[in-house]
């Protein structure tokens, strides 16, 4: 789901979009975040204006950080344009917090006076961006040289409003209701929710997408999954959560992560039932004593036997039971793929876990 943004964390975004759509870019900027979708978008945008089809080769600048020598950097910079007014400078994944002092003093001084007929864009892609505020010389420099740039998660209006152009330029319709559904079900990332809305939207039969239409062929997140499971519960309907549950294992998440999302809906769940001092429901604490007895149970089992199987078929058989699962063949296919990876891994790959 979509995360609301603080009002400080996209002032360097909206700027940028401003400066971009003015046709006054800046000299350094700095593109970091989890919305890659947007990153992309606005990389290809800044590279549309600057750099005139057919000169890329002389006017835009691509470099990879690992390695990466302040020096080169400063040659690519000062490279002059050809046929353009200025040229576009792309650096991926690059450190400067861990550069030597000496390389970290040329940039500090490259920063300083940076050549203006460049846009210099530091890409974190597979990199964290963590500022380190110790090396004060050069957070001093970025602060007062570079454009920090954040592409976090949209707004939910902004993201509805996205949802519905994405499906228009697929053919179809959908509703703010729907776009909702789509969203929790698949996630709030662009990237993940681009190639779901076109699946959506080849599958769906009339003009405007149903909830039925993603329920039938999108993917869902963790989470959704999850939700679904515990709701099944909440129903009583424990043959469809052990049904879901036997999905989740196939993803081959994660289990303590499993446990953990598990463990927060069903907390979501005690929340909604109302509890008086009048009356004890004995079955429901002892339910969640036995879930916490499994979890523990998983826990202790892969920590002490130093092999993560062990724990893993426990907790699936143990929540398979829990749910009062039926079907036989559930237990037989969670058993078998569990240890199937596990010999996969072991004795055909060597890696031991």
């Amino acid at each position: 789901m979509a995360v609301k943004k603080k009002s400080g964390d996209d002032a360097g975004y909206k700027k940028f979009r401003a400066d971009l759509a003015a046709g006054n870019l800046g000299n350094v900027y700095l593109f970091y975040g989890e919305e890659t979708y947007l990153r992309e978008f606005y990389l290809a945008e800044v590279k549309k204006q600057l750099v005139p089809p057919g000169f890329e080769a002389f006017n835009f600048h691509r470099l990879e950080g690992k390695g990466l020598t302040v020096q080169a950097l400063t040659e690519a910079a000062e490279a002059m344009p050809m046929m353009a007014g200025r040229t576009m400078v792309q650096v991926t994944d690059y450190d400067p917090y861990k550069l030597p002092e000496e390389q970290r003093n040329a940039l500090v001084a490259l920063l300083s006076d940076f050549p203006s007929h460049c846009c210099l864009i530091f890409v974190y892609d597979q990199l964290p961006y963590a500022p380190n505020k110790t090396v004060k010389t050069l957070c001093k420099a970025i602060d007062a040289h570079v454009s920090v740039v954040q592409f976090d998660k949209q707004s939910r209006s902004d993201l509805l409003n996205w949802v519905t152009r994405r499906c228009k330029a697929c053919g179809k319709s959908i509703d703010n209701q729907t776009a909702e559904h789509l969203i929790f079900t698949c996630g709030s990332l662009m990237n993940t929710l681009i190639p779901e809305i076109e699946k959506v939207s080849a599958y769906a039969k009339n003009e405007r997408v149903t909830k039925a239409d993603i329920d039938a062929v999108a993917a869902p997140v963790l989470e959704a999954q999850v939700f679904d499971m515990t709701g099944a519960v909440s129903k009583g309907d424990f043959d469809r959560a052990a049904e879901v549950l036997g999905s989740l294992l196939r993803l081959q998440e994660e289990p303590f992560m499993l446990l953990a999302l598990i463990g927060k809906e069903l907390v979501k769940l005690a929340r909604k039932q109302p509890i008086t001092w009048k009356t004890v429901n004995l079955l429901v604490e002892v339910k969640a004593l036995v879930i916490l007895g499994i979890l523990l149970g998983t826990y202790f089992l892969s920590k002490y036997t130093g092999m993560f199987v062990i724990g893993a078929v426990f907790c699936a058989l143990g929540f398979l039971v829990f749910f009062r699962c039926k079907k036989w063949s559930y237990y037989a296919i969670t058993l078998g793929l569990a240890v199937g990876i596990w010999c996969a891994f072991r004795f055909g790959l060597g890696v031991s876990f």
